[in-house]
């Protein structure tokens, strides 16, 4: 899909996307407990993960930008 079809599906790919998060939203209706929805631009790192997931011992940072645990293939 090159920058042009996404131009001109913009408005469908939103309102689909607008749909399926209001579909996820309303499954978890019943027990928000189990539903992690966060902005991460605005809430950046790991933080709200750690809390969700009620993971301690572990400072909330950045991300990791790539896998440093294995060798880059390419």
């Amino acid at each position: 899909m090159t920058q042009w079809d996404l131009a001109v599906y913009r408005d469908v790919l939103l309102s689909l996307y607008k749909r399926r998060s209001a579909l996820v939203r309303d499954h978890f209706h019943h027990r928000p407990e189990a539903l992690l929805e966060f902005d991460p631009a605005r809430e950046g790192g790991t933080g709200p993960l750690l809390r969700f997931r009620g993971i301690g011992g572990i400072a909330p940072g950045p991300y990791p930008r790539a896998n440093t645990g294995a060798p880059v293939m390419g």
